[in-house]
């Protein structure tokens, strides 16, 4: 089995992945927590383990509301920090993948057909980079480079994380009326 979750702000889904005989996946068991009254994703998966046994998962697998950098996060929007040392400690396995969370959400979208993308710019060609842009606690962004040989690669972003700096005159006065 493989443990999956998504981690954010708000909430963290996490769900248990049976692989099928023609190696698809099928959720076993899922389960959704709120995120603030835990301390620590440590927390959650304890709450999660109530409900099942973490003895048949094979590998973990994370999605994180923030940057992952050398198996470490900082959640954005939760005082977690996050690694995937501890969570090989605590659930007994080597195989703990951490990510960004519209990183895999831009894995993800390497499997839908192509009838579910819109298009916002039309041209002649159909390939070409790709944009994920998903609000929810935080604007999380993520890009699908087109390499020109062997497809799409994601790429994660903390571009929700800008600020503004005006460039003209009107915009210097919205910034005036911002502060």
């Amino acid at each position: 089995m493989i443990l999956a979750g998504d981690i954010g702000g708000t909430k963290t889904n996490l769900a248990l992945l049976k692989k099928r005989d023609d190696n698809s996946l099928e959720v076993y068991y899922q389960q959704q927590f709120p995120s603030g009254p835990f301390g620590s994703l440590i927390e959650v998966l304890q709450a999660f383990a109530q409900e099942i046994s973490f003895s048949e998962i094979e590998a973990t697998c994370l999605g994180i509301a923030g940057p992952v950098i050398e198996g470490r996060c900082q959640a954005t929007n939760l005082p977690w920090d996050i690694t995937t040392a501890d969570l090989q400690n605590y659930l007994g396995m080597e195989r703990v993948h951490l990510l960004n969370d519209l990183e895999a959400t831009a894995y993800g979208m390497l499997y839908l057909p192509e009838n579910e993308f819109i298009t916002l710019n039309r041209s002649d060609s159909t390939i070409g980079n790709r944009a994920v842009i998903a609000a929810g606690t935080g604007l999380g962004e993520a890009m699908l480079y087109y390499d020109g040989v062997s497809g799409y690669h994601p790429i994660a972003s903390e571009g929700g994380h800008t600020d503004f700096a005006p460039l003209t005159l009107q915009q210097d006065r919205l910034l005036d009326l911002i502060n």
